[in-house]
């Protein structure tokens, strides 16, 4: 695939005399490559022309001419460059008036994860934010090449029901059930409602799971899939009948597609005394139980 070095990009003396040109180049061929949603968003899609003319403008802008600062723009840059496997897009959001940009700005936090592609008779492909997936690959990497420990790798988004995200003080104005009683009692008096929820989280989180083994692969060695926890001091909180018919179809769905993809463990963790929900949980296809409270 093209990539950007900085024997590739022309010096500032030279980009200042092609500028003009090159400029309207790139903006003629980025109308080809931008989609609007709605008013206020956009997305660009990106290749290796429309990056390599935004490392010119920095540079440009910056009067940058080291080779370590070129570089750094061109690291920065580099990674919006798709890969052939893949689309890579800048999402734009525009608001003129600085009072609504700054509350729709609110509003909008976590856009990026709802954004997604369908071709037809194929399900939804959601967007992964660049920089995750950029942050996952380096630390793997870093942690394989330069530790003697194994890597247990936490991503998240398959951890049905856990209750410390049912509350989502992250967002402002949270939709849906939100109390954490309601919640439990909805397991029971809203199962239907659940069980869609859990629907969509597991296909979301199956779709992120295949592009976060695409770059970090088998360096990982398990997956912290699920810290929903189970038990009470005294026994499990839920019945086994329960667990099979809620929470087993989703979590042995996670792990069937971890053994099939990947060579990651599937890691569970329950607080609370969950004995009795043990064989269900070997059952679901989980290789590795931590119990922190063993004495409960």
């Amino acid at each position: 695939m093209p990539h950007i070095s900085r024997d590739s990009l022309m010096t500032l003396e030279a980009y200042a005399k092609a500028r003009n040109e090159f400029r309207a180049n790139v903006l003629a061929h980025k109308k080809h490559r931008t989609i609007p949603l709605g008013e206020n968003i956009t997305l660009l899609f990106e290749d290796e022309l429309t990056i390599r003319y935004q490392v010119q403008e920095m540079l440009r802008v910056e009067k940058i001419f080291e080779e370590a600062g070129i570089q750094e723009e061109i690291d920065a840059y580099a990674p919006l460059i798709p890969d052939g496997s893949n689309f890579k897009a800048t999402m734009m959001i525009e608001y003129p008036d600085v009072g609504e940009r700054k509350r729709m700005l609110a509003r909008l936090k976590g856009v990026e994860d709802r954004v997604w592609v369908k071709v037809e008779g194929f399900p939804r492909v959601y967007a992964i934010a660049d920089e995750d997936l950029e942050h996952f690959r380096k630390e793997a990497e870093r942690l394989y090449t330069t530790t003697d420990k194994a890597l247990l790798a936490s991503f998240g988004g398959t951890a049905f029901g856990d209750i410390a995200l049912v509350p989502a003080m992250w967002l402002r104005n949270p939709r849906g059930i939100r109390d954490i009683e309601e919640w439990y009692v909805s397991t029971v008096s809203r199962k239907d409602f659940i069980r869609s929820v859990f629907e969509r989280q597991c296909e979301i989180a199956l779709e992120n799971l295949a592009k976060l083994y695409a770059v970090v692969g088998d360096r990982v060695v398990a997956a912290f899939t699920t810290g929903t926890d189970f038990g009470t001091q005294c026994g499990p909180f839920i019945s086994p009948k329960s667990y099979r018919d809620l929470y087993q179809p989703f979590h042995r769905e996670v792990n069937n597609w971890i053994h099939a993809h990947t060579g990651w463990k599937s890691f569970i963790h329950s607080c609370g005394s969950v004995f009795r929900l043990i064989p269900d949980f070997i059952e679901s296809g989980f290789d590795i139980l931590n119990p922190v409270q063993c004495s409960a």
